[in-house]
């Protein structure tokens, strides 16, 4: 029988074997074999049994929540707290993108377009496009945050309807446009952000077009204790993606364009060790979750398909979620022993490729236990290791390469271990971001605002907090780390070097002789436009980019643009030149000298880049 997962099954290869495998959930599995699953935490395996009968007092209360990066499930222990959404209260997409209704021989028009205030769900909203006859063929599509509907045999008039605001609290805009061309029309809505679903619909009569835009919601959470932690685990209709921030005894967690379903969570927790009170907070852009704290915790969080956990433990625990085996130890050609006393939390490194060499940083100072447990070293390239403290007084341990090279490090309870070859062999995504003049080349000035500061600063400076943090996710190359100007030649030469995938050079506009000159525009050179293996070309990422870009800053749509820049136009790769904002205006000057908007620019470039990736994979 036909079953919906909760999370996608995912595509395994073994390149070693060149074997793959699509590996689906083992609790989804079990289920449908009528047993039921567990996750023994301790020995690392399944543990998979016949099911109670319930009918005799057995208990099937539910699924522990998953924490996928770790290998861990949560033992579910004592539910403490727990809240279900009515399914009366939110809606889900019907998946329904194609209407094929019987095709006239006669051409209609559409007369309006305007919201349906009938639907009163809570994470979802309805337009309406009204035609003076009976709608024929419609075929949809979405494309980042945009959903586009393309009606045969129907005719419109030009024209954009701002709708956030005032009718909508989801769409920025919705656009028709006439193709007397092909006697059709197009009707294009502009969602606030990606994370949405849609569908559409037609009235009884046909002559009403119902395009339907569901964002995510909150349907169930649930507080818990075991004898390892507490847990607070949440649901949505699609995966979660929160930001986590703490202050004073709170933690936020901030859910943006997610709506609450669960109503109000303001709550105290009783026989918790260390979550004290929960409350929501319901704002028109995200769903923001708060945490009353006891003190002494540690946290750990993870986003497993549409589950979000976060976990609470004690700051002496050791039941960290560090993996007890690695595979395949074999392909790890630096293998240091770890202390042990330090746990993955207390690892982090940091790439110093322009100097060819990277570090490993351990909390601690173990200076003299590496000089008793020597570090082991059978790479051809990493010619020198080094053990050093730093002025915090932490282990750093510096590995230098004869060339520019990428690293992987994973660990378990003996060991720390270290992956070194070519960046494309290493990472799976990766990206050099250009922030364009330095040193003596200024670029564009403005009231004592160079524009060579303001690229360093969006990309670098504040960029990093992103760009740097998953390299499994994406790894980034910049071209320059510092105050200087080098060739644009130079520049462009740096993506072969790396073996990037895309990249990205960012600008600020000036026009002083126009000086209401404004928004963002993204630049390609149609010498660099041919597509790559993925089918990606530099006119569909400069695409991406714009369109995410000026929504998220509110600053006006200059679209995407040709010219020959020579960091565009000598590059091997897809290449954009982002036009952020024009400094000589002064509403584009607000905007990209706010370090609150420099890193809103940094997070959505970021994210499009994700996005682009997810659409066009490497393959690696």
């Amino acid at each position: 029988n036909p079953m919906t997962l909760s999370a996608a099954p995912v595509y395994v290869t073994n390149y070693e074997t060149k074997t793959s495998y699509v590996m689906v959930p083992g609790s989804i599995t079990a289920s449908c074999l009528g047993y039921d699953y567990k996750w023994n935490s301790s020995t690392k395996t399944s543990v998979i049994t016949t099911q109670k009968n319930t009918s005799t007092g057995g208990d099937n209360s539910g699924e522990d929540p998953e924490l996928g990066d770790s290998g861990d499930i949560i033992e579910t222990g004592t539910t403490l707290n727990q809240w279900t959404a009515l399914t009366s209260q939110y809606g889900e997409s019907s998946t329904v993108h194609e209407i094929a209704a019987a095709t006239t021989s006669y051409n209609g028009t559409i007369t309006s377009v305007s919201r349906d205030y009938s639907n009163t769900k809570k994470n979802s909203e309805t337009f309406m496009i009204a035609a003076n006859t009976t709608f024929n063929k419609l075929t949809s599509n979405s494309s980042g945050n945009i959903i586009t509907i393309q009606a045969d045999n129907m005719s419109c008039i030009d024209q954009t309807n701002q709708t956030y605001g005032y009718s909508s609290n989801l769409i920025n805009k919705i656009s028709t446009y006439n193709n007397a061309v092909t006697l059709s029309s197009s009707i294009e809505l502009e969602v606030l952000q990606e994370n949405y679903q849609y569908d559409i619909a037609l009235s009884a009569d046909k002559q009403i077009l119902y395009v339907t835009v569901y964002y995510n919601t909150l349907t169930s959470a649930i507080i818990g204790t075991n004898s390892k932690c507490d847990y607070l685990n949440l649901s949505g209709i699609s995966p979660l993606d929160a930001t986590i921030t703490e202050a004073a005894g709170l933690i936020y967690i901030d859910f943006p364009y997610t709506i609450n379903s669960l109503g109000d969570l303001n709550t105290e927790v009783k026989g918790s060790n260390y979550i004290k009170q929960i409350f929501s907070i319901n704002m028109q852009d995200k769903t923001q979750i708060v945490l009353s704290m006891n003190e002494g915790y540690q946290y750990y969080y993870q986003e497993n398909g549409n589950q979000f956990t976060i976990i609470f433990q004690s700051k002496d625990s050791t039941n960290q979620s560090d993996p007890q085996e690695i595979i395949d130890k074999s392909k790890y050609e630096i293998v240091i022993p770890k202390p042990s006393a330090i746990t993955s939390a207390m690892i982090s490194d940091e790439d110093f490729y322009y100097n060819n060499y990277f570090v490993i940083n351990l909390q601690g100072d173990y200076k003299d236990y590496f000089n008793n447990q020597p570090i082991s070293n059978n790479s051809s390239t990493a010619y020198k290791i080094s053990v050093s403290l730093n002025s915090s007084g932490n282990t750093v341990i510096k590995i230098a390469t004869s060339k520019l090279q990428g690293y992987e490090i994973a660990s378990d309870n003996e060991n720390i271990y270290v992956n070194i070859g070519n960046p494309r062999d290493i990472y799976k995504n990766i990206v050099v971001l250009d922030p364009g003049h330095g040193g003596a080349a200024t670029g564009a000035l403005k009231n004592g605002k160079q524009e060579k500061n303001i690229n360093f600063k969006i990309l670098y400076t504040i960029g990093k907090k992103y760009f740097n943090q998953d390299t499994a996710k994406l790894k980034v190359y910049y071209t320059r780390t510092s105050d200087v100007d080098l060739s644009l030649k130079e520049r462009a030469a740096f993506a072969n070097k790396v073996g990037a995938d895309l990249f990205v050079s960012l600008h600020m506009n000036s026009a002083e002789n126009a000086p209401s000159a404004k928004g963002t525009e993204v630049f390609y050179s149609h010498n660099n436009n041919v597509a790559n293996s993925a089918g990606l070309t530099s006119s569909t990422l400069a695409s991406y980019l714009v369109k995410n870009l000026y929504p998220a800053l509110g600053t006006n749509n200059r679209g995407v643009k040709e010219d020959i820049f020579t960091v565009i136009d000598k590059n091997t790769v897809p290449a954009v030149l982002i036009e952020l904002g024009f400094l000589s205006n002064t509403s584009d000057y607000s905007v990209i000298t706010n370090e609150e908007k420099q890193a809103v620019a940094a997070e959505t470039i970021y994210k499009t880049l994700l996005q682009v990736f997810e659409k066009y994979p490497t393959g690696r």
